[in-house]
């Protein structure tokens, strides 16, 4: 996993196929997501946070998925 940190509102992740798997994550996701996707999430920006500062409390977080 590796952490971009863009600006202070802006974070790029990059996840290679085993974390998807890891975190549950589809990767080509539908509209929308489910619970279990969501706390996977969290826990994604969780490491963020303790890794490059990033903290996304109080705010809108917008995510969307590239895939490779």
């Amino acid at each position: 996993m590796e952490f971009l940190l863009v600006s202070e509102a802006k974070l790029k992740i990059v996840l290679g196929d085993s974390e998807l798997k890891k975190y549950n994550i589809d990767s080509v996701p539908t509209e929308g997501c489910g619970v279990s996707v969501r706390r996977s999430l969290w826990k994604i920006l969780d490491l963020a946070k303790s890794e490059v500062g990033f903290d996304p409390s109080g705010d809108k977080v917008l995510i969307q998925f590239y895939p490779m």
